[in-house]
């Protein structure tokens, strides 16, 4: 946290949408891995990420749950300030991960075959 973006991923947002990011795509994971690109580079890079997103949503949640059994204020916040509108936001971006594999899982097939 709160280190400077040095790389990034494009998100899917659509099959109209999502069409046109594949050749970005595939620059943008080449500049990740320094590698040329290949499918399994999407899972080497996505699955660590929501693996990284769900232990932060189980941390924010106990957060949360110890919050409010110290009483949360009518907001849905606890005393920790963490809120449900945080919570949404990081679901939303977990999604969209699920999503942009899904996409990428159409696009590119032996995805699957690797995946398993």
């Amino acid at each position: 946290w709160n280190r400077p973006f040095t790389h990034m991923l494009l998100l899917y947002g659509g099959a109209a949408h999502g069409d046109r990011i594949w050749d970005t795509q595939e620059k943008l994971i080449q500049r990740i891995t320094g590698e040329s690109f290949a499918p399994k580079h999407l899972l080497n890079i996505i699955c660590p990420l929501m693996n990284t997103m769900v232990v932060e949503f189980s941390m924010d949640a106990g957060k949360v749950t110890r919050d409010s059994d110290e009483g949360d204020d009518d907001q849905g916040e606890g005393r920790s300030g963490n809120n449900r509108g945080t919570t949404e936001k990081a679901l939303g971006g977990y999604s969209a991960m699920v999503q942009l594999l899904l996409a990428a899982s159409k696009r590119y097939p032996s995805l699957l075959k690797i995946a398993r």
